[in-house]
């Protein structure tokens, strides 16, 4: 379809209205690409994938991609090799398992657009489980995030402990010289 056509149609108005819809920031810009179509096949199709969106909302509200987050930023970064923050990554992992919560309830439906959408979905179990043991969902860094990590990290709580040991041994023991009688408080 040509600009004119389209703007005669007020096709920019529908996609607008299209777009204010979406309350998921990477849907709404979505929408805001969406493109008519001239293809007999692709409109047809797309008219079907339509009833069949209608029909979920009115029949499954609940199924959708709630606690998706846009890492569409974090993505990109990701991918020029940059660095990503432990809280970025635990976003990558509530997208995730929405994307997984979605595919459960699309793999139900006995809509068969709907149903063959949940194939092209991948639940990326295998990121998914290595960023659980990396991160919590506080934004900390685990141990388990790597082997090195973990080692350091029991090095550290080992030698605290024996420098308490130390201290309580040889500074706050009853009748040392200089220090007598300390009492701790919590």
């Amino acid at each position: 379809m040509d600009g004119r056509s389209a703007e005669l149609l007020e096709f920019p108005l529908i996609r607008e209205r299209l777009a204010s819809y979406a309350a998921f920031d990477p849907s709404r810009r979505l929408a805001e690409a969406i493109e008519p179509a001239t293809d007999p096949i692709i409109v047809s199709r797309r008219q079907d994938e339509t009833d069949e969106a209608r029909w979920l909302l009115s029949e499954k509200p609940n199924v959708g991609v709630g606690g998706a987050r846009d890492i569409a930023p974090v993505i990109a970064r990701a991918s020029r090799a940059g660095r990503l923050d432990p809280g970025e990554l635990w976003a990558v992992v509530e997208t995730i398992i929405a994307a997984g919560r979605l595919v459960d309830a699309l793999r139900e439906l006995d809509r068969p657009l709907l149903h063959a959408l949940y194939r092209s979905i991948d639940p990326l179990t295998a990121l998914r489980t290595r960023l659980e043991a990396s991160v919590d969902p506080t934004g900390e860094v685990l141990d388990t995030a790597s082997p090195a990590l973990g080692g350091l990290r029991r090095a550290v709580r080992v030698a605290h402990e024996a420098q308490n040991i130390h201290f309580a041994d040889n500074i706050l023991a009853p009748g040392t010289k200089g220090v007598s009688n300390i009492e701790l408080k919590p």
